[in-house]
């Protein structure tokens, strides 16, 4: 009988498809066989079957190099380190990037996610998980690898049902990090009345009479979640811890940005029709504040003023006093 670690070289000149379908025939011959001995070709004809259906079970680099064929970008990332993954679980990654590229030109199917309040949403890099954020300040995360897509809670209600809250959400992933690992930059902001304009340099408040048991609050938020894994080394679900909590000054927020420890933030001035951007380090940000109070504003940042498309001034180190 032909030794198995030659089957195994002999099937890797195969294309996947063909793996599957030499796995699918010796299931199916063999279903129709009996293993009692009474016939000597039978019992060889079976032991033939299930050597090459062990055969079959390529080994972990031939489930690579698939992968690596199939790959999104270059260098490959993954949610932890390509050393931890067992020959199964690379089989299993690589067919699904080959199923999501076939599935563009031909969607094969479609799943429905329905959450009450959800007012953001993000698919993280890789595909698995999907963050939501409702209207409360909570952040919630579904893996869509689990046929069930349980919601899970990642972040709790920080907000009251009904307040009129506007919020916005970026999400850096770190590459240095092994294990999947990103920050979630959040802004929250309630009540936004007071808009900023720009005499020169300098920022002038004008905000409509509201008491000071009822402030207007605007607030970043960083908060660092990282992938967990089971005893396996094999994730099973995501942790998060908040990093960093700032307020700014006050205003609709457009967009935000994030990328490593600067986060920024478009506005709008509606009053002088222009626009500005807001770039924050958000590590000294937080230690100014822990240091100078939670509503110290006068940590420093950098302002560029946009107006017709063009840049007509940046501020650097500007603080607001």
């Amino acid at each position: 009988m032909i030794p198995i670690e030659i089957l195994t070289e002999l099937l890797t000149n195969l294309d996947f498809q063909d793996i599957f379908r030499v796995r699918k025939v010796m299931v199916l011959i063999r279903s129709y066989l009996s293993d009692d001995g009474s016939h000597t070709c039978i019992v060889l004809y079976v032991q033939t079957c299930k050597l090459l259906r062990q055969a079959a079970n390529m080994p972990k680099p031939y489930w690579v190099n698939l992968l690596y064929q199939h790959a999104w970008q270059l260098p490959l990332k993954l949610e932890r380190p390509l050393e931890l993954y067992s020959a199964e679980e690379v089989e299993q990654v690589a067919l699904q990037r080959i199923s999501a590229d076939r599935g563009w030109s031909s969607p094969v199917r479609q799943r429905t996610i329905t959450r009450q309040g959800a007012v953001l949403h993000h698919l993280v890099e890789g595909g698995r998980w999907l963050l939501v954020v409702a209207e409360t300040g909570s952040i919630s995360y579904f893996d869509l690898e689990d046929p069930r897509m349980e919601e899970r809670v990642l972040v709790p209600d920080q907000i009251s049902v009904g307040r009129n809250v506007r919020i916005s959400m970026d999400v850096d992933v770190d590459p240095e990090e092994p294990i999947l690992t990103f920050n979630i930059g959040l802004d929250i902001t309630e009540k936004s009345g007071w808009f900023p304009s720009f005499p020169g340099n300098h920022i002038i408040y004008s905000t409509p009479f509201l008491g000071p048991e009822d402030p207007p609050t605007a607030t970043i938020q960083i908060i660092r979640v990282t992938l967990e894994l089971d005893t396996d080394n094999r994730g099973i679900g995501l942790s998060a811890t908040v990093l960093a909590t700032f307020s700014r000054e006050t205003g609709k927020v457009q967009s935000i940005s994030l990328i490593g420890r600067a986060i920024s933030y478009l506005m709008n001035c509606p009053d002088a029709f222009f626009s500005y951007v807001v770039v924050i380090n958000w590590v000294n940000a937080f230690a100014h504040v822990q240091a100078k109070g939670k509503l110290s504003l006068s940590y420093k940042k950098r302002i560029i003023c946009i107006r017709d498309h063009q840049v007509r001034a940046v501020c650097v180190n500007c603080c607001y006093l």
